[in-house]
């Protein structure tokens, strides 16, 4: 009897040992579900923190494209109640938290509207004919300040015959950045800056003076403009003189300021280099901005924040000696100090910063979204807990969050990778320490016998983060260790690391693999660290990268034989010849212009091709037809000098998609299944651990 109970209790363990294995892999991460993930991409918070204002873009799978609302998610009690504004995603509370002011997209043009909380009613303002990106609401709540792209036609130099009228009209092109990221064709524009009179709808075109402009150059666009404190002023970032070798206004950004009645204008800081994202102090005594740390002429660097006092013009850093980067702040109500944004080491931090320079931190769970304080000092911003997609949340004074949305739902379920981190020492001769982010499945303890992906992030001056990545839990949930180093140049391992390959020629010289500014072998140094950490096969190590990262993975396979297979996506040499970004790579990325026979051979050097006879690994290139940021001619030449080698290499070509193949949910999902086959198609090919040639 007893032996009959053990025999029993072993086949209900087992039985229960079944269940729990087959309920864990229902619960990973489904290529299905790519489809239908809902993204958080920003969050308001009005005065007293009884509502916030949230922008969710979601897939229309019927249509196979993403659309943009507005949730207006207000306290009742212990519940949240939620209001929906389709096609909207700006907004901007007013002071009495009472009103939303958004902007919705129709008919080709934008609407400007408030939505009223007390009477849950919404009344049209204006309707715009071009979409804004900036809103701000004056100190009395009687105006708002409004920044449009205005579309200014080339000047005519010839007449089209009358007849006949269907006849096909020639597009007239006299600008640097010509085409859109989906292909169409981008008239130039000029920036402006309006004033709206809330109560009529009326508005007001604040003039600039002739030598500056709004224009977005490749160090952002300025941000918004800010009030003084009795409304007469508002302040914003310019653009200061033209490159003329790019046809573009130059980097260099300082802060004006204009009266709102009479257009008189002055200078609030000039100096060589960037100042942008003014404003002023509640109190209305100081303006704090964020300003260029380092050589004007640098192409990256980070932002000190820096506070001058409207009074004296005195300026002080309160952060200084930190070597932080910060990309946002938000002065605290009282005026004492600010809420501060920066990435180190792959975590978004948020921080409290008293005007001593003293620093709190709030979260380090936070995205790059900026976030946002009310008068309570409650703050929103959206998190993204051990990596699961961003929701909104609040967090109090005392450091409890509370969480406001629940956009997916559907994977509350699923499991998740299992995230950390480790240094390694980069190939380089200079065995520079790197930091990588690793994830693994979240169900397995010894990864040792799994394969690994190595993923390189674009920019290339940004970096791989512990916030949610679709891609990177898709390839955990197929079996992968996925490990995303952040080679030199990534951003938040301080000043020095940034500029490493600052102006140097990223992502290195074909003939000088130990160059300081070398980024391939931080990527090859990866291929130890696996050995070293055990954290997979190291004789199933696969590549890939996107845009930046695409032409990083082409440079790195030239460099060595070791990784299995390679997929480059959004593939680009980073040179002159893109009308999207192209325009200022001259300026970007080398000493000279291509047409001066002193840089001519510069321009060869970076090139990959210069590696290709060195490039045996398996290689598939992914292109979107209508990507203008990575042009798909470009992956062409990369293609046929492979093929003309007779390489294993395939370009796989995504009709209406755009960069980074991210336009369509459905190319989402199908992109990454193509990967993870190529991959499994050149992992089978081993004998003893060792690569068999698939070239043709």
């Amino acid at each position: 009897m007893l032996a009959e109970r053990k025999s029993f209790y072993i086949v209900l363990m087992l039985a229960l040992w079944l269940a729990s294995v087959s309920a864990s892999a229902q619960m990973a991460l489904q290529p299905d579900d790519l489809l239908g993930l809902n993204a958080v991409r920003s969050v308001e918070i009005n005065r007293d923190g009884s509502a916030l204002a949230v922008n969710v873009v979601m897939p229309d799978i019927a249509a196979d494209v993403r659309r943009s609302e507005l949730r207006v998610i207000e306290k009742a009690g212990d519940e949240l109640r939620t209001e929906t504004i389709p096609n909207a995603s700006l907004a901007s509370w007013s002071r009495d938290g009472k009103r939303l002011l958004f902007v919705s997209e129709k008919d080709g043009g934008a609407t400007l509207s408030a939505y009223d909380r007390v009477r849950a009613a919404t009344t049209t303002l204006a309707t715009l004919e071009h979409q804004p990106k900036y809103l701000t609401w004056s100190p009395a709540e009687t105006q708002v300040a409004m920044i449009s792209d205005v579309p200014t036609p080339p000047q005519t130099w010839f007449a089209m015959p009358e007849s006949p009228a269907a006849a096909q009209q020639p597009i007239l092109i006299d600008h640097a950045a010509y085409r859109s990221d989906n292909g169409s064709w981008v008239p130039s524009v000029e920036t402006k800056l309006y004033i709206v009179e809330v109560a009529t709808g009326k508005t007001q075109e604040l003039a600039l003076p002739v030598d500056v402009s709004l224009s977005e150059t490749e160090v952002g666009d300025g941000g918004p403009a800010t009030w003084s404190a009795d409304g007469r002023w508002v302040t914003i970032s310019v653009a200061r003189g033209r490159d003329r070798q790019a046809n573009l206004w130059n980097v260099n950004r300082d802060l004006l300021r204009i009266d709102v009645q009479t257009g008189a204008t002055n200078w609030i800081a000039e100096q060589p280099g960037v100042e942008l994202d003014a404003s002023v102090a509640p109190n209305g005594r100081a303006i704090a901005f964020l300003r260029q740390h380092g050589e004007p002429s640098a192409v990256v660097f980070p932002f000190d924040l820096v506070v001058r006092d409207l009074r004296t013009g005195k300026e002080t850093v309160p952060l200084d000696g930190r070597d932080l980067n910060i990309s946002a702040f938000q002065w605290l109500p009282d005026s004492s100090g600010w809420l501060v944004q920066y990435l180190q080491r792959g975590r978004w931090t948020l921080a409290r910063v008293a005007r001593s320079g003293r620093l709190q931190v709030v979260s380090n769970e936070a995205t790059s979204a900026a976030a946002r304080i009310s008068e309570n000092g409650t703050v929103a911003f959206l998190r993204c807990d051990a990596g699961r997609p961003a929701e909104a949340v609040t967090a109090d004074l005392l450091g409890r969050v509370t969480e406001w949305t629940n956009a997916n739902p559907a994977l509350r379920q699923r499991e998740w990778s299992r995230l950390g981190e480790i240094n390694f020492s980069s190939a380089n001769t200079d065995r520079r320490t790197i930091h990588a982010v690793v994830a693994q499945p979240g169900g397995v303890k010894d990864v040792s016998a799994l394969p690994v992906v190595v993923d390189l992030h674009g920019g290339p001056y940004s970096a791989s983060t512990f916030n949610f990545s679709s891609d990177r839990e898709f390839f955990v949930a197929q079996g992968y260790v996925v490990i995303q180093p952040n080679y030199r140049g990534s951003i938040g391992y301080g000043r020095e690391f940034m500029q490493l390959s600052d102006r140097k020629h990223y992502p290195g010289w074909f003939d000088e693999p130990n160059a300081s500014s070398e980024m391939g072998l931080d990527v090859v140094g990866v291929l130890q660290a696996i050995r070293e950490h055990r954290l997979g096969d190291p004789n199933r190590v696969f590549l890939r990268g996107i845009s930046a990262g695409a032409l990083l993975t082409s440079w790195t396979v030239g460099r060595t034989q070791e990784f299995r297979a390679a997929v480059a996506q959004s593939w680009y040499p980073g040179e002159w010849s893109a009308p999207v970004y192209g325009s200022y790579q001259i300026r970007r990325y080398f000493n000279g212009p291509p047409w001066d026979a002193r840089y001519q051979s510069e321009y060869w050097r970076r090139h990959p091709v210069m590696l290709a006879e060195q490039i045996v690994t398996p290689l598939l290139i992914m292109q979107g037809e209508i990507d203008w940021v990575t042009p798909l001619m470009e992956a062409e030449k990369f293609y046929y000098s492979l093929r003309n080698l007779g390489r294993d290499v395939q370009l796989t070509v995504f009709p209406d998609e755009t960069h980074g193949l991210r336009s369509h949910p459905v190319t989402l999902r199908n992109s990454l299944l193509m990967e993870v086959s190529w991959f499994r198609k050149h992992d089978a090919a081993q004998v003893g651990g060792r690569r068999i040639s698939s070239a043709p």
